[in-house]
């Protein structure tokens, strides 16, 4: 194998890390660089492919101190409360206090107490699809079949199989809507438990909405017996076209929550302390409407 160039060795030594993905790593550049017998200071940290993708706005970083295990804070057992009783429920909670966490938890209580069940995880974005699919599945898969569904790779008929063979599918709104609409008598009865990322999205023409108009309509036609429970998770529900019109606010929490059929919404009041401590602090003079103030 040639030697490292003296401009490599300069690049190299002009870093102090160096991240590369699994496929870059077999790189004949990077052999050269950091071949048998070579040393520099650079060290090299190789990145699974799900581990490179972009984080999106609203994707919530792990906590500290919670990297490997499911070391629930006070707060987040709260925030899981109603959605482990079995309630169709909103967690809202500040972006960074975990609520990704809280949604796994849900979901392994969910897969132990319920027969055959069967959970998607929707995010609004493929980024967030990955970035999803990758938390959940580090952590299930031990003890459950976790698949994420980005886009093509799969017709819709096949998707109508995997969602029987996986425990966990985590997708995009979209594709699951697709799959409504294409497969003939498919329907939502499939699932037991559906999570809404950013579930303030569920209205108007937007895809959530349209996901909950076919289950509602399922409701209607079975008397709501075998749909799947619905859980949100959220940092806002924003205000919707209200401005300093509290009673306008109300109502698009009331707008959302009915459209996702939920009958509880799930905060921090018993340990807000806690949460604080581990949440970043909203930047100050910026307005935040919390759920308390309108209910």
């Amino acid at each position: 194998m040639a030697e490292a160039s003296s401009e490599e060795k300069k690049l190299c030594n002009s870093f102090q890390k160096i991240k590369v993905t699994e496929e870059e790593s077999d790189s004949p550049a990077l052999k050269r660089l950091f071949g048998e017998g070579n040393k520099h200071e650079t060290s090299v940290e190789i990145l699974a492919d799900d581990d490179g993708d972009v984080k999106e706005h609203g994707a919530e970083e792990e906590l500290d101190g919670q990297e490997n295990d499911l070391c629930m804070r006070e707060y987040q057992t709260e925030l899981a409360e109603n959605a482990v009783k079995g309630y169709n429920t909103v967690i809202c909670a500040p972006t960074g206090s975990g609520k990704t966490r809280v949604a796994l938890h849900i979901i392994q209580e969910h897969l132990q107490k319920k027969e055959d069940a069967k959970v998607v995880f929707l995010a609004r974005t493929v980024p967030l699809v990955k970035q999803q699919y990758s938390y959940l599945q580090r952590r299930l898969k031990d003890k459950y079949e976790v698949l994420k569904v980005t886009g093509g790779e799969y017709g819709c008929l096949e998707v109508h199989g995997l969602i029987k063979k996986y425990d966990v599918v985590v997708m995009t709104p979209q594709i699951l809507l697709n799959h409504l609409n294409a497969v003939p008598n498919s329907s939502l009865k499939i699932l037991t438990l559906i999570i809404f990322d950013e579930c303030h999205h569920t209205q108007k023409n937007e895809i959530y909405n349209k996901l909950m108009q076919a289950y509602h309509k399922t409701k209607e036609e079975t008397g709501g017996e075998k749909l799947p429970q619905i859980v949100g998770l959220t940092a806002s529900f924003g205000i919707g076209n209200a401005t300093t019109n509290v009673e306008g606010a109300y109502m698009n929490i009331v707008n959302i929550c009915g459209n996702l059929d939920v009958t509880k919404i799930s905060t921090v009041t018993k340990h807000v302390d806690e949460m604080l401590k581990h949440s970043p602090v909203p930047v100050e003079g910026n307005p935040v409407f919390t759920i308390s103030s309108a209910l």
